[in-house]
């Protein structure tokens, strides 16, 4: 399979795993954003070409979050959405945390291959996730806000204006931030900033995406 395609599929097993734990309640919603971001945080420094450009995997899971909470604030108000920013927050330290622990044993030959591989692999953890962690703060804060902004604004109508305006203005941000730590002196900087501008475009794509299942949600309130 391409990676167009294997992005495209993410996306919408993401957004309809989503849709579906969205009506069992605030718990599963808080649950799949912090499984979202640990997945940002373990697979974002994987680098790969879509539509013959280069920027990151973790992009897929970026709209996720911002689609999650924007379901929060829609069904259960902006204090409830807002509580998952550091929920999550708590959760990647905790994780990266005991990650690190992990890598300070020492494996026995046998799984010399497997030590090898988690050895890499959680040894650039840590600047991934300390680059979601700020960029994910920030963004959620905007991301929240605004969509709640407009929501008010709007009376709750134009759903469709009140997720694509907040994911352009969101993910912008989350963008330049989470890029600008996790990559800058890693990859050239002409690459950094292609990264940079094809991750953005994704995730707002990727968000545009997650349209549709908010009205394929029923309009009552989910049971808590």
């Amino acid at each position: 399979m391409t990676n167009e395609l294997i992005f495209f599929m993410i996306a919408l097993i993401d957004f309809t795993f989503i849709q579906v734990v969205f009506r069992f309640g605030k718990p599963y919603v808080f649950a799949v954003i912090i499984l979202n971001i640990l997945l940002i945080s373990v697979f974002g420094a994987k680098l790969i070409e879509i539509f013959g450009f280069t920027t990151n995997i973790g992009n897929v899971f970026y709209a996720a979050v911002f689609f999650a909470a924007q379901l929060l604030v829609e069904g259960y108000g902006k204090k409830e959405a807002y509580n998952t920013i550091w929920l999550g927050v708590v959760s990647v330290v905790f994780f990266i945390l005991m990650a690190q622990f992990v890598i300070f044993t020492i494996g026995i030959p046998e799984t010399r291959v497997v030590n090898s591989a988690i050895d890499d692999l959680f040894q650039a953890a840590p600047r991934v996730a300390i680059a979601s962690i700020f960029a994910y703060i920030i963004s959620q804060a905007v991301n929240i806000s605004l969509f709640s902004y407009l929501k008010a604004k709007t009376g709750g109508k134009y759903l469709y204006l009140r997720v694509n305006l907040t994911n352009i203005v969101g993910q912008a941000i989350d963008s330049l931030i989470f890029f600008s730590i996790a990559f800058f002196g890693v990859i050239p900087f002409p690459t950094l900033v292609q990264v940079m501008l094809i991750g953005y475009g994704l995730k707002v794509f990727a968000g545009a995406l997650s349209t549709p299942f908010f009205y394929l949600l029923d309009s009552k309130k989910p049971s808590v």
